[in-house]
């Protein structure tokens, strides 16, 4: 797994000329930070690629939505890089490794570019990295309608909350 996503990420910053950050998501438990490293050992393009290290670059939730903002696109595995990748309308490939990932994809309508990790392969992954690029406008536009589309529902849920929360406001 970690070799092919090192081999992809040296295609691309051949290929593409893009830089990359390895951002972990989880480091308590499954903590990513240990497989990041795997795949930071084994990439050849170290200038291009940069892997968070937490403990040094501590940023608050608004620094992470910063560096998302200016992604061409996101790898992603942990249900909450999606969540936020779709919010701000950035391309994504998912990795499905949970039915809660597999859900959030369905109800965006997003299942079309998912990796399922028990048939995922360095094919798998270059036909999809292949399929995003040659579709970005497409995808990206789709992204951000399906964003458009459910904001009102976001907007509900956050209301309803507020009012349990804050009943007198």
């Amino acid at each position: 797994f970690e070799s092919i996503i090192a081999q992809c990420i040296d295609g691309i910053v051949i290929r593409k000329k893009l830089k990359i950050l390895l951002i972990p998501f989880q480091t308590y438990r499954d903590d990513d930070r240990l497989i990041l490293n795997k795949i930071f050992e084994q990439v050849r393009n170290k200038k291009s690629v940069h892997l968070l290290d937490l403990s040094i670059h501590n940023e608050d939730f608004y620094d992470y939505i910063s560096l998302f903002s200016h992604a061409k696109f996101i790898l992603g595995m942990r249900l909450h890089s999606l969540i936020l990748s779709s919010r701000l309308g950035i391309t994504f490939i998912p990795f499905v490794y949970s039915p809660k990932v597999a859900h959030f994809l369905e109800t965006q309508y997003f299942d079309k570019l998912a990796l399922r990790v028990e048939a995922f392969n360095a094919l798998s992954l270059r036909k999809s990295l292949r399929f995003l690029f040659d579709n970005y406008e497409a995808i990206r536009s789709d992204i951000i309608e399906s964003e458009l589309r459910i904001r009102p529902e976001y907007r509900l849920h956050f209301s309803f909350l507020r009012s349990c929360l804050f009943p007198n406001l």
